[in-house]
């Protein structure tokens, strides 16, 4: 009866798949860790801030946040290019493999050095700005240098389809900073004590993934057309998905918070995070969607029914959330934020419609790019700024405001649903 059900077929798009394929997949498998992975990791980097703030203290804490979010934003300029060293280390033959990864070890770490420099050189300027005391600002640097070769590194274990080892290091790292951080604050070292237990923990990160690895090593020797001309020239429309989707996913926080009042922009920013948690939980689908893509097509074999396997996958887990957030609106609002939010309840089911749509907007971008279709991704920017114009112009609710960005986001999806379509009748 278990392999029968297994072995029922379902057809989409011509395209045959049954529970026991899915199974099996690795898609399914990767995304599983990936997921398991990172909801875990949030959860430690939740635990780190509850007990953290309440050893510090509010005005320790506030230190200590704000220097965590300066290193989050001075990084989240340079993410974008994991999907590229993503691309290029999947899509590589399996003898290139070590000459791509010496060649990215290479400009990483020179690109590094002189980033961190600048950080050094500006960081008491910075320090100044946001009241942070010295012996905090000078750790900038070599926490930066280590972060971005700790994020190159994961690049290539995701490009090698090393989804497990991944998730196993983000929570080690996050333990890490927890554990080390305890330490120090027990040692009267107070912020600059988890501070530089962030430093720790992200040089044993590199330290671990380089560890992970070592079986297939760097190479110095070189590769006949592949440089750095080659790498931008995938790099900008990579940028232009990036950017245009970070628009996507806060321009609605900044334009609330400058329309409406300081009360009302954290009912907002409640409905906001409940839908973003959508978002967050299926996002490490495409994340091991795009090298199985990548590295398929590379061998010219077929991929189509991973990404429609991937669009399942994002649209039943988003749907079973979203129901949860139809009947229980309210329970969950008290739960998580408290009774004080509460009016923000009726706007979390639009608010989880949303981020369904903008999920698959997302996961159907990284399929483009997966197989080099970014002619096609060139507009992304014009529905960036659909959204912000819409919300200038529609301002007067949060259901108008949460309407403005759904316009958006279903005219990008739609676009990119036919786009799609006619790409495959075209290939076929």
């Amino acid at each position: 009866m278990k392999e029968k059900i297994l072995n029922i077929n379902v057809k989409i798009l011509n395209n045959s798949f049954s529970a026991g394929r899915i199974i099996g997949h690795p898609l399914f498998s990767g995304s599983f860790f990936m997921i398991i992975g990172a909801n875990f990791a949030n959860f430690i980097a939740y635990i780190y801030h509850l007990i953290l703030g309440r050893l510090l203290g509010p005005a320790s804490y506030g230190e200590l946040v704000t220097t965590i979010s300066l290193i989050g934003l001075i990084m989240s300029a340079f993410s974008f290019f994991s999907m590229v060293i993503v691309k290029f280390v999947s899509s590589a033959q399996e003898k290139d493999i070590p000459v791509v990864l010496g060649w990215f070890n290479r400009k990483v770490i020179k690109s590094s050095l002189v980033l961190s420099l600048l950080i050094w050189l500006a960081s008491p300027f910075i320090g100044s700005y946001v009241h942070l005391p010295k012996n905090i600002t000078i750790l900038f640097a070599p926490i930066l240098f280590f972060s971005m070769i700790n994020l190159v590194y994961r690049s290539f274990l995701s490009g090698l389809l090393k989804f497990k080892e991944t998730a196993i290091l983000s929570n080690i790292e996050m333990l890490g900073r927890l554990l080390f951080g305890l330490v120090f604050i027990y040692l009267n070292m107070q912020v600059f004590g988890a501070i530089l237990g962030m430093l720790i923990s992200v040089m044993c990160g590199v330290l671990l993934t380089k560890y992970y690895l070592r079986d297939t090593g760097f190479s110095n020797e070189g590769l006949e057309g592949f440089n750095l001309k080659k790498v931008m020239s995938y790099a900008l429309p990579v940028f232009i998905v990036s950017f245009s989707f970070t628009s996507l996913l806060s321009a609605d926080l900044i334009m609330v918070k400058h329309f409406f009042s300081s009360h009302d922009a954290g009912i907002y920013g409640s409905v906001s995070t409940l839908g973003k948690i959508i978002f967050y939980g299926v996002s490490p689908i495409g994340s091991v969607m795009f090298p199985i893509i990548a590295k398929k097509r590379s061998r010219k074999e077929s991929f189509v029914n991973i990404f429609l396997l991937s669009a399942v996958l994002v649209s039943g887990l988003g749907f079973g959330v979203l129901v949860i957030y139809y009947l229980f609106p309210s329970l969950i609002i008290n739960i998580l934020y408290g009774s004080e939010f509460l009016e923000g309840s009726r706007y979390i089911f639009l608010m989880g419609l949303y981020y369904i749509f903008y999920s698959l907007a997302n996961l159907m971008s990284s399929f483009l790019l997966s197989i080099d279709l970014v002619k096609p991704l060139m507009v992304l920017p014009f529905f960036a700024v659909l959204q912000v114009i819409t919300i200038y112009f529609l301002h007067t609710s949060f259901s108008l405001v949460i309407a403005s960005s759904m316009l958006a986001v279903s005219l990008l999806l739609a676009y990119l649903g036919l786009y799609f379509a006619y790409a495959k009748k075209r290939s076929s």
